[in-house]
């Protein structure tokens, strides 16, 4: 029969094993989480080393069409390769005149 003693011992033994079921649960969650983590910066820093080791510097130009200026004025008035070296001048003339 079911005394007021044995009553509260069950539903304490019963208390004890949920909170250490808990307490296992979340130390194994917390380290599945950990280990997922881990492995997801492993990756990312493998990723972006090979990003940056591969790409070459933006100053280099694979196909140089003009030697490089020597002094500061050549530098100032040389242009791009991308830039014409006269300004256009379209034939029919201005548009406003």
């Amino acid at each position: 029969m079911n005394t007021v003693r044995s009553f509260w011992f069950g539903w304490g033994t019963l208390c004890a094993a949920g909170g250490a079921a808990y307490y296992f649960a979340k130390k194994s969650i917390n380290a599945d989480r950990q280990a997922r983590l881990s492995e997801q910066r492993r990756k990312k820093s493998v990723i972006d080393a090979l990003e940056q080791n591969g790409s070459p510097s933006s100053g280099f130009d694979p196909a140089p069409t003009q030697h490089a200026p020597t002094t500061g004025q050549q530098q100032v008035l040389e242009k791009s390769k991308y830039e014409a070296s006269v300004p256009f001048k379209n034939p029919k003339g201005d548009r406003f005149s």
